[in-house]
C-alpha cells in the first residue's frame, strides 16, 4: 500500500489553488506572509531547502509571534501551546539523531485547534510518516491525585517508546526512584517529576535536568509518544507480518527484509514508518487542505526536492544505511509535491502594484483563497514582469531608518525621543539588539536623554 500511496499523492482531494510569484523579496518577507496569514485564520508552511534557511525562516517567523519574540517565562508551556510549529530537520538515518520526540510533538501540535505557522524543510516534506490517526489512543494524560500505580505508568510509558535510564537527560527518557518517576515528555523544554503517595499522584511539577530543581507545579500534563514504534504486543506483530508481506509479494529485497526484521526485534528504533506502516502519512496531510505554502523560486523548489530525495534514497539503501530500506516506501513518490493535485497555475493579478511598498498586494495575496502557493523568485530579467515586487531591504545602520539630516546626526537620541511618544499610546514596546555593547550604548544614551 505504501507504493500505491505514493501514486496518490499527486491526486489528493479539495478545489485547486493558484501560485503566485513574488520577487525582491526574502525570508523575512517569506515569514511575514505566513504571520499574516495566520492572522488572517490560515495556516501557512514555510518550505526551507536548505538547514539555513530552516533556522533564518523561524527565526523570523518568531519574531513575529509577539508571545514568542520574549523569552517564555513559564518553562511548563508545551510546544503545541504555540502557534508556531517547526518540524526538526528531516530524515536523519541513526537513531539518536532521528528526534523523534520533537517530531511527534510537532504533528501533535498539528492536530490541536489551529491556524498554524509551519516551518519545515524539503527533507521534512519527503519523509513518510505514521497515520493521521497515530495519536488516537496513544496518549497520557496525567494530574494530581490521579490514581495509576507507578510500574504501570512505567509500563504504559515504554509502549510509547520512552526509554528507561538511570536519570532523564533528554526527551524519551524515564526514570524511576523509589516514588518519583521523571519522564522528559515529548514537546516540553524540560522533564516532568511525577512523585506518588501509594498509587495516587501527589505532585506533578517541572524540573530542571542539570540542577534538578523544580520549576513550576502543574495542574495537568499530556504525554505523547517518544517513538512511532508503539511497544505494544499487536503493534509489533502488525509490523512483522507487514515485512514479512512485503518480501513474499517481492516488493522488498531479501536483504532489506532481513534487515528489518532484525532492527524491529531490537525495538524498531532505526526503522522508518514507511517501512513497516500498512498506511503511512505526509506531512501535507497533516495541514488543511487550504495551507498556504511560501517556498523559494520555483526553478530553486523544485531542484531541492529532486536533489533530496536522491540523496535520501541512498542514506536508506545505500552503504550509509544503518539499516536498509526501501526508499519508494519510506520517502514520497518523485515528481509530487506537498500542494500537487492542490494549486494550479498562476492566479490573476501577477501585475505589480502602483503601491510602493506592496501593501495592497501582500493584503490581497492573503485574503484570496484561490492562492494556495507563492514562489519567492530571485531578482533576474524577466522576472519581475510576471511577479508581484514586494521589496525587503535589510537595515544595517541605524542611520538607514531616518530621512530627516537631524535624525541621522544623532540616531540614538531621535530614537530616545520616538520611544517617549510610543510610550504614551502603546503598552509595551521591544528593542532588540545584534549584541550586549549595543544594548549597553543605547542604555547609555538612553538615561542620559
Amino acid at each position: 500500500m505504501g507504493r500505491e500511496q505514493g501514486k496518490a499523492d499527486n491526486a489528493q482531494a479539495g478545489k485547486a489553488l493558484g501560485t503566485r510569484t513574488i520577487v525582491r523579496a526574502g525570508c523575512a518577507t517569506l515569514a511575514r506572509l505566513a504571520f499574516e496569514a495566520h492572522a488572517a485564520g490560515r495556516t501557512a508552511c514555510l518550505v526551507a531547502s536548505s538547514r539555513s534557511a530552516l533556522a533564518q525562516l523561524e527565526a523570523y517567523a518568531r519574531l513575529f509571534c509577539a508571545n514568542l519574540s520574549c523569552a517564555d517565562l513559564n518553562p511548563a508551556t508545551p510546544l503545541w501551546a504555540h502557534p508556531l510549529v517547526t518540524i526538526p530537520q528531516g530524515l536523519l538515518v541513526r537513531e539518536e539523531q532521528m528526534d523523534w520526540p520533537r517530531r511527534l510533538a510537532a504533528l501533535y501540535a498539528l492536530t490541536t485547534a489551529g491556524p498554524h505557522m509551519v516551518v519545515a524543510s524539503v527533507e521534512s516534506l519527503v519523509l513518510r510518516l505514521p497515520p493521521t490517526d497515530f495519536f488516537a489512543g496513544t496518549t497520557l494524560d496525567l494530574a494530581p491525585n490521579a490514581t495509576i500505580p507507578p510500574e504501570e505508568l512505567l509500563a504504559r510509558l515504554d509502549e510509547l517508546g520512552y526509554t528507561r535510564v538511570p536519570m532523564v537527560t533528554r526527551p524519551g527518557e524515564m526514570a524511576r526512584r523509589g516514588d518519583i518517576v521523571d519522564v522528559y515528555a515529548s514537546g516540553f523544554r524540560h522533564p516532568l517529576r511525577v512523585e506518588f503517595f501509594d498509587d495516587t499522584i501527589e505532585e506533578l511539577r517541572i524540573f530542571d535536568e542539570q540542577t534538578q530543581r523544580s520549576l513550576r507545579n502543574l495542574g495537568e500534563a499530556t504525554i505523547v509518544p517518544a517513538s512511532p514504534w508503539l511497544r505494544t504486543k499487536d503493534m509489533q506483530e502488525g509490523f512483522a507480518k507487514r515485512l514479512s508481506e512485503l518480501a513474499r509479494q517481492g516488493s522488498i529485497s531479501s536483504d532489506i527484509a532481513y534487515d528489518c526484521h532484525k532492527a524491529l526485534e531490537q525495538g524498531g528504533r532505526t526503522l522508518l514508518p514507511g517501512s513497516v506502516y500498512q498506511t503511512t502519512s505526509v506531512l501535507a496531510d497533516w495541514l488543511p487542505e487550504d495551507t498556504l505554502y511560501l517556498c523559494e523560486g520555483e526553478e530553486a523548489t523544485r531542484r531541492a526536492f529532486e536533489e533530496t530525495l536522491e540523496d535520501l534514497a541512498a542514506r536508506v539503501q545505500g552503504t550509509r544505511a544503518q539499516v536498509l530500506q526501501d526508499a519508494e516506501l519510506v520517502l514520497r513518490a518523485r515528481g509530487t509535491y506537498p500542494w500537487s493535485g492542490k494549486v494550479q497555475g498562476q492566479t490573476d493579478g501577477r501585475a505589480r502594484s502602483k503601491t510602493t511598498d506592496g501593501e495592497e498586494d501582500c493584503a490581497r495575496l492573503l485574503v484570496d483563497p484561490k492562492v494556495g502557493l507563492v514562489f519567492s523568485e530571485p531578482l533576474v530579467v524577466g522576472v519581475e514582469a510576471r511577479g508581484m515586487a514586494l521589496v525587503e531591504r535589510p537595515i544595517r545602520d541605524f542611520q538607514e531608518l531616518f530621512k530627516e539630516p537631524e535624525a541621522r546626526d544623532r540616531p540614538w537620541q531621535y530614537v530616545s525621543g520616538l520611544l517617549r511618544e510610543w510610550l504614551k499610546s502603546r503598552r509595551q514596546i521591544l528593542l532588540s539588539f545584534t549584541s550586549a555593547r549595543q544594548r549597553q550604548r543605547f542604555v547609555k544614551l538612553a538615561a542620559q536623554e
